[in-house]
């Protein structure tokens, strides 16, 4: 399960139970890990959430997209609040594929600009 971060409480920058975030960040977590974690919601989302953080995510005001991966099959579980928007779930998508691929690589940091330029040039 992942969670790809937007805004908490309306900033950019926030801390969950200590731990410094901010906007674009980009968390994963088995699902193996999931099993015992008892949270507010019993969704992926939350329980994921619930094991990073330590805290439940309903205790915070988070615009985010969550999402799966399962070998290499991507895909959303959620739309980003305020995004109704396919084109901006596809753009989405196609900038997590791309963090996961490098991830599974051993690059934590990954740059989205050739991603968004791909996609600027397939809707002109």
């Amino acid at each position: 399960v992942g969670i790809s971060f937007y805004l908490c409480n309306g900033q950019e920058e926030f801390m969950f139970n200590g731990d410094r975030c901010k906007s674009g960040y980009t968390v994963l977590c088995n699902v193996d890990k999931l099993s015992n974690v008892n949270s507010n919601n019993d969704s992926l989302y939350d329980k994921a959430f619930k094991y990073m953080f330590g805290v439940d995510a309903t205790e915070y005001n988070v615009i985010a997209t969550t999402f799966m991966m399962y070998g290499d099959n991507y895909g959303p579980l959620s739309q980003c609040i305020g995004s109704s928007k396919m084109d901006h779930l596809k753009l989405e998508m196609d900038c997590i594929k791309a963090a996961l691929q490098n991830w599974k690589s051993g690059i934590s940091d990954t740059s989205v600009g050739s991603v968004i330029d791909r996609y600027m040039i397939e809707i002109e």
